[in-house]
C-alpha cells in the first residue's frame, strides 16, 4: 500500500497497486485516479484498471478530442505501452512532488 498525501481534509490517499484501489472518491469505485497514476510513475507498470492503449488507439482519442490540432503519432509514443510490465512491490509513502509528471 502507499499513502499519496494531499490538499483536501484527508491527510493522505490510500492507493493498493494489485486490487487496484484508492481510498479517494473516484479510486474507491475501481476507477483508475491521479493518485494511481502517481504510483505507477514513480514504480512503473500498468495498473490492472489502467487500460493499455497501442499507439494507434492513443492518436484515434487525440483525433477524436483535438481533430486537426492532434499532435503526430510520435508524441504519443511516451503514452503508450505495448506489453504489459509487472508493478514492483510498494516502497512506501510516495510524495506527489517526488514524482516528476510529464506535461501534456
Amino acid at each position: 500500500m502507499n499513502r499519496i498525501p494531499c490538499s483536501s481534509e484527508f491527510p493522505a490517499y490510500e492507493v493498493i497497486a494489485s486490487i487496484p484501489l484508492c481510498s479517494c472518491w473516484t479510486g474507491n469505485l475501481s476507477a483508475f485516479c491521479k493518485h494511481q497514476a502517481v504510483v505507477q510513475k514513480a514504480f512503473g507498470g500498468p495498473f490492472p484498471n489502467n487500460a493499455v492503449l497501442r499507439l494507434e488507439d492513443c492518436l484515434s482519442l487525440g483525433e477524436m478530442a483535438a481533430g486537426d490540432q492532434c499532435p503526430s503519432l510520435q508524441y504519443f509514443m511516451p503514452m503508450s505501452q505495448q506489453e504489459p510490465i509487472p508493478l514492483p512491490a510498494p516502497q512506501g509513502p510516495v510524495h506527489p512532488d517526488e514524482v516528476e509528471m510529464e506535461d501534456g
